[in-house]
């Protein structure tokens, strides 16, 4: 396990007309760089068929033998409170006799793959429609408190947008028309990083690809009608394969209902978890194959509740990046400086003050 990585982070809180730009880069052939996202053609139910098995103990794609649909997945889980499997995790096993095993013994003994200790320097790039207001911070949606006199993005909006305005309506002007993602990996590459982490989802539930789980509320039904994710991805590894593409991606959602469902009943149930988060996660995996998963989300609830273990050692064992993903520590309300890949430890955390 490798603690403190070095890192670069960008906060890019850009309205959706306007990106950063560098000078004296030279952008040759754009236009002959084929764009097109490399999303795997899925089924539709792929992603809810792995999420069983992962939520089982499983490992092999093949599971579904007795469930004919993701609508009997969906039954289960709406019926099933507790989700799937609610027995102790299996004890660990070392990799060298078996798989990795849903426990943090076994999935912290997992060796740190190597390129991220040799890569030093990464740049990490906030993105979404908080980019819109380009007022304070990606928490824009969580602070604004109508009728708060002292919330100054309240006060901004009184000020500036006219009553009725709500966060959703910010979407539509997110156009990232400017958007050139292979300006953005000439820059990327320019800088010296060897790796790059965009934000997938924050906590608002945006999607910066088309997702399945976030029906009008990702960036090709609303917005850019792009897949943001796809094409950054596409331009980095065609034009520069020694830089990693990972992504960021929160693991709760400040209004989702089915989030706040679970909350009220003290995360006893997954509804939220097997219906949202481990699909997308999966649906991330499998589509743009990330080789860095920057966890978010994760301090209000037990990693019992997000199946993070369970989640982590399907990564591990038998993803498409098993052998060369990283992933930090936050899976969980415990997890924070002991648990997952590298420690982030906390916002801003210097290591040795």
């Amino acid at each position: 396990m490798s603690a403190y990585p070095v890192s670069i982070a960008f906060l890019l809180l850009v309205c959706g007309q306007e990106i950063f730009t560098a000078e004296n880069i030279l952008i040759e052939n754009s236009q002959n760089i084929d764009l097109i996202s490399s999303k795997a053609k899925r089924s539709e139910d792929e992603s809810f068929r792995i999420v069983q098995d992962i939520t089982n103990g499983g490992a092999k794609a093949n599971f579904m033998k007795n469930v004919e649909s993701a609508n009997d997945i969906l039954t289960k889980l709406i019926m099933n409170e507790k989700g799937f499997n609610t027995k102790p995790a299996a004890a660990p096993t070392s990799p060298k006799s078996g798989k990795y095993q849903p426990t943090w013994e076994s999935i912290d003994a997992r060796p740190l793959p190597a390129w991220y200790d040799q890569a030093k320097v990464g740049i990490f790039i906030h993105w979404g429609v908080f980019s819109v207001p380009s007022f304070k911070t990606e928490w824009f949606w969580k602070n604004w408190v109508p009728g708060n006199p002292n919330s100054s993005v309240t006060r901004f909006m009184e000020k500036n947008y006219p009553p009725g305005f709500t966060y959703q309506d910010f979407a539509k002007d997110f156009t990232t028309e400017f958007f050139d993602p292979v300006q953005w990996a000439h820059i990327l590459a320019s800088s010296g990083a060897k790796y790059v982490v965009l934000t997938s989802k924050h906590h608002e539930g945006y999607t910066l690809w088309p997702s399945k789980y976030a029906f009008s509320w990702n960036s090709m039904d609303v917005g850019p009608k792009r897949d943001l994710v796809g094409e950054l991805a596409t331009a980095v590894r065609k034009l520069y394969p020694d830089i990693h593409f990972g992504l960021y991606h929160s693991l709760y959602e400040w209004f989702n209902p089915l989030y706040i469902n679970d909350m009220k009943n003290n995360f006893t149930t997954n509804q939220f978890v097997f219906m949202k988060t481990l699909p997308e996660l999966v649906e991330l995996v499998l589509n743009y194959k990330p080789e860095v998963i920057w966890s978010d989300g994760e301090w209000e609830a037990p990693a019992e509740y997000w199946r993070s273990r369970e989640f982590l050692a399907w990564l591990y064992n038998d993803s498409p990046v098993k052998d060369t993903v990283v992933v930090n520590d936050r899976w969980c309300n415990t997890c924070l400086c002991k648990h997952g890949g590298y420690l982030t430890c906390e916002d801003r955390y210097v290591p040795g003050k």
